[in-house]
């Protein structure tokens, strides 16, 4: 079990570090800068055992978001040692700001064709941005100036050759819902899963997890993993998913 959790958070490692912009490396860490304010997605990982004396990485971790003008949030490793973690982060000021669950889905069973029928779900590349975002903005309640941050920092992450798929769901023609598949040696992942607001409780949610679970069984993956909000969680366990554990998030103002 602990070398499952360790691939699953691998995944999470591997999506943030195909969209930073930059990163910082040592002491069993690794931080990552999307370089963007709002959108809550600079992390400081925990990836390895950081040992007795935290203090002095976690003040270079400090400087190296600080110099950037950024907030950031810590993420503790479950299968990692964490008690001298959160003993340091506490000792410099930070909280406990939220749990969320993990869940996982396996993709072991066979998939009915009949639960993606009545639903047009197509694959875009880089071309097709400009649909995905329009979804994920509306769903998570970004400014255009954010939604194009992150667009650009998807586009950017395919161009260095990160193995994201990019899935819309229409409706009319209309983009709808949008989600990313993300395909890494550890494991699959769903993200950025976003309904538009007239079209949620219509099945589109469901229909994009099982679209894309789908494809990552075909490319021979055992199962998917996602962090679920408080408002998704009810829909994946609907689905059978099972929550395996709960990250823990560290943070502070750097104000």
């Amino acid at each position: 079990m602990k070398h499952f959790i360790h691939n699953i958070h691998k995944t999470q490692e591997y999506f943030l570090r195909a969209l930073s912009k930059e990163t910082f490396e040592g002491g069993g860490v690794s931080a990552f800068s999307i370089g963007n304010m709002k959108l809550n997605l600079n992390w400081s990982v925990q990836t390895g055992d950081m040992g007795e004396d935290c203090e002095a990485t976690i003040r270079a971790v400090e400087a190296f978001y600080q110099d950037r003008d950024l907030s950031w949030r810590w993420l503790l490793n479950p299968s990692l040692p964490q008690e001298n973690l959160r003993y340091a982060l506490k000792k410099r000021g930070y909280h406990l700001s939220f749990t969320a669950p993990v869940f996982v889905g396996s993709l072991t069973d066979p998939f009915s064709d009949s639960s993606l029928q009545g639903f047009d779900i197509r694959e875009g590349g880089a071309e097709k941005l400009s649909d995905w975002i329009l979804p994920i903005k509306e769903a998570f309640q970004v400014t255009n100036e954010d939604a194009h941050f992150y667009q650009e920092a998807h586009l950017s992450a395919l161009q260095k050759g990160a193995f994201f798929r990019h899935f819309v769901g229409y409706a009319n023609g209309i983009p709808v819902s949008a989600a990313t598949l993300s395909l890494s040696p550890y494991g699959a992942r769903l993200d950025d899963l976003g309904t538009l607001s007239a079209y949620q409780n219509k099945g589109f949610g469901g229909a994009m997890a099982l679209h894309r679970m789908r494809i990552a069984k075909d490319l021979g993956y055992d199962w998917v993993c996602l962090e679920a909000s408080k408002h998704g969680g009810p829909l994946y366990k609907k689905m059978g998913f099972q929550e395996l554990y709960r990250i823990k998030v560290y943070r502070k103002k750097i104000y």
